[in-house]
């Protein structure tokens, strides 16, 4: 029994003596970009759980050398190991806007009903089904206008415009388009107390 203790404490010793000399316990990973093992002094990391070398530590995509000062990482994807530069950087949030987002969407619902609006103006317009609005010399604004010239100039030319009907229907310069404009935008005016601030998106 002795001598099963003595060959026991023996070997003891001898993993004593050689951790010794052993090196330290070095966790000798991989790195993440070009798959060799890093070694303590071209160490970089752990950054998501992974090592680089100094030479590796760059962006993944334009190659350019990072520090651990200003190195980003992929926001939208917590599976992705990789780094980036500031530029480069995969980002969620408010800078990619495309037709889904709201403000967006309800501008081009608006264009749409806009364009539908016109188009069916245009249509019932040439069909003649259009109810005619006149404005002839019996108006406010013609009236005096008239009025006046005959005060000051009688004659016959105004004795034919008297006579002779003028008419301006609702589509003469425009008018009608600029009145859809306006009815459009009252519809989506939103009513806002003084000390709300809508936010806005800016865009790098």
């Amino acid at each position: 029994m002795t001598e099963v203790e003595e060959t026991e404490a023996a070997a003891r010793g001898y993993r004593r003596l050689s951790s010794l000399f052993l090196p330290r316990n070095v966790n000798l990973q991989k790195c993440q970009r070009c798959g060799q093992i890093v070694y303590q002094q071209e160490r970089v990391g752990p950054v998501n759980d992974v090592v680089f070398h100094k030479q590796c530590f760059k962006c993944f995509i334009c190659g350019g050398y990072v520090t651990m000062k200003n190195y980003w990482t992929n926001q939208s994807d917590a599976e992705d190991k990789e780094i980036y530069c500031q530029r480069h950087a995969p980002r969620i949030g408010g800078s990619r806007l495309d037709k889904e987002a709201i403000g967006i969407k309800r501008a081009l619902s608006a264009q749409d009903e806009f364009r539908r609006a016109s188009s069916k103006m245009t249509e019932l317009r040439f069909q003649g089904e259009q109810p005619e609005y006149a404005i002839d010399q019996t108006a406010l604004g013609i009236k005096n206008a008239l009025a006046q010239g005959r005060k000051e100039q009688p004659g016959p030319i105004t004795e034919q415009l008297s006579k002779q009907k003028m008419k301006i229907d609702k589509d003469a310069v425009h008018i009608r388009g600029a009145l859809n404009a306006q009815l459009l935008q009252r519809q989506y005016q939103r009513k806002l107390d003084k000390h709300h601030f809508p936010p806005h998106i800016v865009s790098k």
